[in-house]
């Protein structure tokens, strides 16, 4: 569990720092409606609340950052600037993973696992649109991915970008 934690954060802080300075156009407006658990105009996301996910932290006023949780995963919502490709995207969240083996590489998503002891396996989907690329990164114990590999397809399922 400490080695989730250390990952999540780090790729947290990556994320932050993706994020182009600037502003963004438009208006964000927080939508507390009942058929969403997270709504962002600003970003053009929103999370439909029947995802089985639960929002346990938000960032959104320079850049969007959201984490949420489910059970024993974790999944970090990211929306960063258009500036940057996927594959050096990637290639970035590899360099900062540190000694990993890649299980999957292809244009929309990259998986890797910890060489460590008790291993953590990280799935990283990407998505664009105009304005933003979206980096959803779910990161889950290898011994319980089978069990949240469901749910995480589920959240990828509510998610909308407008």
């Amino acid at each position: 569990m400490k080695y989730i934690m250390f990952l999540v954060l780090f790729i947290f802080l990556f994320m932050t720092g993706c994020q182009q300075s600037g502003e963004v156009k438009g208006q964000q407006t927080l939508n507390n409606n009942e058929a969403h658990l997270f709504e962002s105009k600003k970003y053009g996301l929103s999370i439909s609340k029947d995802s089985g996910w639960q929002l346990i932290d938000e960032k959104n006023e320079e850049r969007l950052n959201i984490k949420l949780s489910n059970g024993t995963s974790f999944s970090i919502i990211s929306a960063v600037s258009t500036e940057k490709s996927f594959s050096k995207i990637k290639k970035e969240l590899l360099y900062g993973a540190g000694d990993v083996e890649i299980i999957k590489d292809s244009k929309h998503q990259i998986s890797f696992e910890t060489k460590m002891k008790d291993k953590i396996r990280t799935d990283i989907h990407l998505s664009q649109n105009e304005e933003f690329t979206y980096v959803v990164t779910f990161v889950t114990s290898l011994k319980g991915y089978d069990e949240e590999r469901k749910d995480m397809e589920k959240l990828l399922d509510h998610i909308s970008y407008d």
